[in-house]
């Protein structure tokens, strides 16, 4: 018998230490900073803001990502707000994401780009499954992730639990690549700019936004797949009394667009949301862009454009929502101490963006 406890009870360390080694490779193999636009830092960030103290959460892909800086919102009219968007993001991620913020914060109001509504995005198609991944591995609650993970299982026959709880399965390779910041990943994501990821060059338009609301256009099917998970995001939303702004941001020949920004326009209508597209003209020209500076490609806002978008929005947000304005209050004084950290950082944007031009 006394044999018998002994072994066991070895069998049990070896399967502990076996565990506690192979989780801690692991997290040494897992992608994290830039390649995933810092989403271990942003989650991480979030988690330390003061319960109650986010007002605006932005959601969707690259062009949201590019281009809302939190801060500019907070400096023009003291709006508190996180920036969430993530390169070629899902409408399933869109809400997950949703979920771990409500985890923490009730906010008043949640910015949506509704990118993913004319495309699947799904976790077994190649272009979108590292987003699935890199999402899963950064989300900071075990019950999410599990969620998540059941969800994808059942919806993907391609898609299996060891695909996102042993990582280390599909990035063993990545051994060639890793480097000392893997092992000892330092928080390299700046908590002042509030999850927003800034373009700081640029590349000049050939065309410019060209986008017609009174231009003819064809009616444009949603995905069944994407608008399930928006329709849930906002139950979500309307269970915790979260208002919902969908945009879209400007891009270079924007009439090629005309159809999706036009049945964006007809859902929103339908669900009794505000539409800020900024290709429409009479949104457009408030923003005073500058084609030959202010964009980052043909689809991406650069620096310049991003404070010029954010400020107009600061202005859109404060006309059409009861938000508060933080400014003064005692509970809020570390946003002020971010403004002038991100001034320094980026202060040459904003003060070009502030500039009149003729474009």
């Amino acid at each position: 018998m006394k044999a018998f406890c002994k072994t066991s009870f070895r069998i049990c360390v070896f399967i502990l230490v076996f565990a506690l080694v192979f989780v801690s490779v692991q997290n040494v193999f897992r992608h994290k900073g830039a390649a995933v636009n810092y989403l271990d830092d942003r989650y991480r960030d979030f988690k330390e803001e003061p319960e109650g103290t986010i007002d605006v959460v932005y959601l969707g892909s690259s062009p949201m990502y590019r281009g809302v800086a939190p801060l500019i919102l907070w400096h023009e009219e003291g709006i508190t707000g996180v920036n969430f968007a993530v390169p070629e993001q899902s409408a399933f991620n869109n809400y997950f994401e949703l979920q771990m913020i409500l985890e923490t914060q009730t906010p008043k109001l949640l910015v949506l780009d509704f990118s993913a509504l004319f495309s699947d995005r799904k976790a077994d198609e190649v272009q979108f499954r590292y987003e699935y991944y890199r999402v899963f591995d950064a989300l900071p609650s075990a019950a999410l992730r599990f969620e998540m993970a059941k969800r994808i299982v059942a919806e993907n026959e391609e898609q299996t639990w060891s695909n996102y709880y042993f990582p280390l399965l599909r990035l063993h390779t990545r051994w060639i690549s890793l480097a000392e910041k893997d092992f000892d990943y330092p928080n390299s994501f700046e908590p002042y700019v509030k999850g927003a990821g800034l373009l700081t060059t640029a590349q000049p338009l050939s065309v410019g936004p060209t986008f017609d609301p009174e231009g003819a256009y064809q009616y444009k099917a949603y995905s069944e797949y994407s608008l399930s998970y928006y329709r849930m995001i906002m139950d979500l939303c309307d269970q915790h009394g979260v208002q919902i702004a969908a945009v879209s941001f400007p891009k270079d020949d924007s009439k090629i667009y005309a159809d999706e920004y036009q049945s964006i326009r007809h859902f929103c209508a339908e669900n009794y949301i505000e539409y800020f597209n900024f290709n429409d003209p009479a949104l457009l020209q408030t923003l005073a862009l500058d084609y030959e500076t202010d964009f980052y490609d043909k689809g991406h806002l650069g620096a310049t454009g991003a404070m010029k978008l954010s400020k107009q929005l600061a202005a859109l947000l404060k006309e059409h929502y009861n938000l508060a304005d933080h400014r003064g209050d005692e509970r809020y004084a570390e946003w002020s101490e971010n403004w002038q950290l991100f001034y320094e950082a980026y202060g040459e944007y904003i003060d070009v963006a502030d500039q009149p031009n003729n474009a």
